[in-house]
């Protein structure tokens, strides 16, 4: 074996290091920052604007007042955890046949709130399996 034609690799994640990478992604999350600080972006208020939206959503749709209540501990998301798959999948239906858009995974239906979010756009929504019992909260 000719050792000018084998190369040694590194056995952990090391192997990875000068190898080739595509670095446009970087070039555009920079670009995106950039644009967000030009433009007066906020975090807090940012973060202060979807807790007031997931608030309106909750008084909007009182049956889903088991939710925890203090929406600091919570992350954007207001989930829904049902009894089986099938069950999420069939809200999930529900509520995109309302053109309320939602995601699930697994058991687990989620509400997802963004600073692109008009507050003028919440409304009450209907899940015909809303029965609080096997329902919990997630976060």
């Amino acid at each position: 074996e000719n050792p000018k034609e084998r190369v040694d690799y590194a056995d952990n994640g090391d192997r990875f290091l000068s190898s080739t990478g595509d670095f446009s992604s970087h070039f555009r999350f920079n670009a995106v920052w950039e644009q967000f600080f030009e433009l007066g972006f906020d975090l807090h208020k940012n973060n202060n604007l979807i807790k007031k939206n997931q608030k309106r959503f909750l008084e909007l749709n009182p049956y889903f007042n088991y939710l925890e209540k203090d929406l600091d501990k919570i992350g954007h998301f207001l989930t829904i955890e049902f009894d089986t798959n099938a069950e999420a999948n069939k809200a999930f239906l529900e509520l995109k046949e309302q053109k309320v858009l939602t995601d699930y995974r697994g058991k687990r239906l989620r509400f997802g709130f963004g600073i692109f979010h008009d507050p003028s756009e919440l409304r009450q929504v209907h899940i015909s399996s809303m029965d609080k019992t096997g329902l919990s909260s997630v976060g």
